[in-house]
């Protein structure tokens, strides 16, 4: 314990170290995977240009996460909110994009 650190300071610290870890979400799909052609359906929302390859990536919490090549040459990466209400996956959206918008994120939503 450093000397100049408050009681205060020292008992949050303790406390936060005590406190049980929970989840924000409480169904978190692990190993979801998503074939090419229900990909495909989610992409025709936002292009014309059709898929023409797909990879899972690794990483994500609680969304399946894509490299999607398609056939205009554009990459892109697709994320799949399992479990998510729309509701929640735009919530994510308006943050992700806020975030690009303050210099937090490259292109994004």
């Amino acid at each position: 314990t450093a000397p100049n650190q408050s009681a205060n300071a020292r008992h949050r610290k303790r406390k936060l170290e005590t406190q049980p870890v929970t989840m924000a979400k409480l169904e978190i799909a692990l190993s979801d995977d998503h074939p090419p052609s229900e990909l495909a359906a989610i992409l025709r929302d936002y292009s014309e240009s059709p898929l023409v390859s797909s990879k899972r990536l690794l990483g994500g919490y609680s969304g399946s996460n894509y490299r999607v090549d398609l056939g205009d040459g554009s990459t892109y990466v697709l994320k799949v909110a399992n479990g998510y209400t729309v509701r929640d996956a735009e919530s994510m959206c308006r943050t992700a994009s806020h975030l690009g918008e303050a210099g937090g994120y490259g292109e994004c939503c």
